[in-house]
């Protein structure tokens, strides 16, 4: 008797709602329809619905910028989702753990080229040497000014597998005919022109457990004693 009840039970229960929501995809918008009413309460509580999920394989990768923060980032660099998705705010989540939010753009490659940052990476250790820098005469008659400076970083990996590492760095762009500029860099940078921006060297390494990397950037800067520099970030 008592599996009959069991089941009378559940057959005369409501039926569940279904959330299965069928996906229309426009040529600049997607429509999503849910199979049933659903009742928002009053009161301003939010009500979240599940629209779709979708899996993709990212890269991560650590990034510093140490001159800017001695400290290294743990960014995911995830390929173009497909179908339409609005600009929005995301949450974002690390072994579980709410880290912040981030800014999903899907127009472009920025989700392969800048990623999402998903907080320190503690065990990255980013040192920044003191800056070295010195100044004198150039040329035949000494009428120009040489000016030289050296940036260089040291990063080390402690955790127990190699480290994707990616180390930014800013290098003067002259916007004047008589302002030459030459910069070495060591090792070779994988881009001068990261994220499209003109002098903004991206150096990628691949660091082994328990090792570091030292990364050294020299500007030469020759010009005119007459002219005046004027700098910016």
């Amino acid at each position: 008797p008592a599996p009959m009840a069991v089941s009378k039970a559940i057959a005369d229960a409501p039926e569940m709602p279904r959330f299965d929501v069928q996906v229309t995809q426009g040529a600049y918008a997607t429509e999503f329809a849910v199979p049933q009413r659903i009742t928002i309460p009053s009161g301003g509580q939010r009500v979240t619905l599940s629209l779709g999920t979708h899996e993709v394989r990212g890269q991560l990768v650590s990034r510093t910028s140490p001159a800017v923060e001695p400290a290294a980032y743990l960014v995911a660099q995830l390929p173009t989702l497909p179908g339409v998705w609005p600009t929005a705010n995301v949450a974002l989540y690390r072994d579980g753990a709410y880290v912040g939010q981030g800014s999903l753009n899907n127009n472009d490659d920025e989700l392969s080229r800048v990623g999402l940052s998903f907080g320190r990476d503690e065990r990255i250790v980013v040192t920044a040497e003191p800056q070295q820098q010195n100044q004198g005469s150039a040329g035949f008659t000494g009428a120009n000014v040489e000016r030289k400076v050296q940036h260089a970083y040291r990063v080390e990996n402690r955790h127990q597998r190699p480290v994707a590492l990616q180390v930014l760095e800013a290098a003067p762009v002259s916007r004047n005919e008589q302002i030459e500029v030459k910069s070495q860099y060591e090792p070779a940078p994988a881009d001068k022109e990261w994220s499209r921006r003109p002098g903004l060297i991206l150096w990628s390494e691949t660091l082994a457990p328990a090792s570091s990397q030292r990364f050294v950037a020299t500007h030469t800067l020759r010009y005119p004693k007459e002219a005046r520099l004027q700098e910016s970030q």
